[in-house]
């Protein structure tokens, strides 16, 4: 077992709000909501946050290390491009390329909740198409090997030559931060001395937001979390990477610090397959855990980035958790999926990444629409408008569907 403090040394983040620290802070700043109504796959209309084309600009560098009979199958689902963009720019900021670590020593833990779902489709429509035995050129198999979650990580290792592990959290919503989780447990374990941990997801196909579509769980218009009328989630893509490194490590070889991993926590309600269990038992586990792994106090957190999906029952049940563990006054609370939408299992990641970046520049995101706050929610909201203030420790919650709970507990550099 080695040092505890764990520390952050790169970010990078591909989101519909904007490409990188820059866009997604001044976006923040002006308001600006990223969700737009869409028409997906040609049969299927929702409010859905898209990842701005720019992105499609990277393509050729970020998959140069691939011979030519892999690059169509790489540029298939874009969720690969989100992840290995986000991995680029946090790897880039850490200085981890040229950091003279052995390659054996740097590990990936860059998920996905549902792979890469394009790929798996690709390969059952050539087998409907053609049979089995109707796949000379091997593209069906190519598909195929190129859809589970770790695939993410083991192009962002083949790309950079790292030989340490690649590992993949699916965790639906949570799949961010128990990714982050791991790659702690991996940093004090000893078995890596860096690792570049995160999560990426394209959900624009019909069959994955068909799916929530007859679940009930889409807003018909733009998602308001903790709204007295809130009606369900706006579903996007996007991805989010950190470079995560015990700090003895990170200050021998001179890395900027951009903040400490300072507690976390995960667990499963085990109540539904789908719905949250309304009394937040275990999410308030989780913060208890997440509190005492930390050494803070529950008035120590200034923050909460929270989950709030725009659902019923998971905005509810967040809002209960927050007033038990924080009381009415507690910490400034908001939620970001007004602004960029649900980025499932991406989400988590993305939400952490944004609110360091914001964080660091002296702005808490605030929660888009929540111009009619439910009454029974007793928070201190920011809305309205983002709240230019200094915060220096943050909680970020995940409630995922099928009872995933995590909760990490960020402090700022310079706190």
């Amino acid at each position: 077992m080695t040092s505890d403090c764990i520390v952050v040394t790169g970010l990078g983040a591909m989101t519909p709000l904007g490409l990188g620290e820059n866009e997604i802070v001044l976006a923040l700043e002006e308001g600006r909501c990223a969700v737009k109504h869409r028409r997906m796959d040609d049969c299927l209309d929702v409010w859905f946050g898209r990842v701005p084309e720019a992105v499609y600009d990277r393509a050729d560098v970020l998959f140069s290390h691939l011979p030519d009979d892999e690059q169509e199958v790489a540029r298939n689902d874009e969720g690969l491009l989100f992840g290995l963009a986000a991995a680029e720019d946090a790897i880039e900021q850490a200085g981890l390329a040229g950091a003279g670590l052995a390659s054996h020593r740097v590990g990936m833990v860059v998920s996905s909740s549902k792979g890469l779902l394009r790929n798996m489709l690709g390969a059952n429509r050539l087998f409907l198409e053609h049979g089995p035995a109707g796949d000379p050129e091997g593209l069906m198999a190519r598909l195929f090997h190129n859809f589970t979650g770790e695939i993410l990580g083991r192009h962002v290792a083949r790309r950079h030559g790292f030989t340490g592990p690649v590992l993949n959290y699916p965790s639906a919503c949570a799949t961010g931060l128990t990714s982050i989780i791991g790659a702690v447990n991996l940093l004090r374990d000893g078995i890596v001395d860096a690792a570049v941990v995160g999560s990426s997801e394209s959900s624009g196909n019909a069959v994955t937001l068909a799916a929530f579509c007859n679940m009930g769980a889409l807003s018909p218009e733009l998602c308001r979390p903790f709204h007295a009328k809130r009606g369900g989630f706006n579903p996007g893509e996007g991805a989010a990477v950190l470079v995560l490194e015990r700090e003895e490590d990170a200050r021998r070889r001179g890395a900027a610090i951009l903040g400490r991993i300072r507690g976390l926590d995960f667990r499963s309600d085990a109540y539904h397959m789908t719905a949250v269990e309304t009394e937040g038992r275990a999410v308030q586990t989780a913060v208890r855990e997440t509190l005492r792994r930390a050494g803070w106090e529950a008035s120590d957190v200034e923050y909460v980035n929270a989950h709030g999906t725009g659902t019923q029952l998971n905005d509810a049940t967040e809002a209960h958790v927050l007033e038990i563990m924080f009381g009415s006054s507690g910490p400034l609370v908001s939620s970001l999926k007004g602004h960029i939408g649900h980025l499932l299992g991406a989400s988590a990641s993305v939400e952490t990444v944004v609110c360091m970046m914001a964080l660091a520049r002296g702005i808490v995101p605030e929660t888009l629409n929540l111009d009619e706050p439910d009454p029974a929610f007793r928070m201190n909201f920011v809305r309205g408008g983002v709240l230019r203030q200094k915060v220096n420790r943050f909680m970020k919650f995940s409630l995922g569907f099928g009872g995933h709970i995590g909760v990490l507990a960020v402090e700022m550099e310079g706190s």
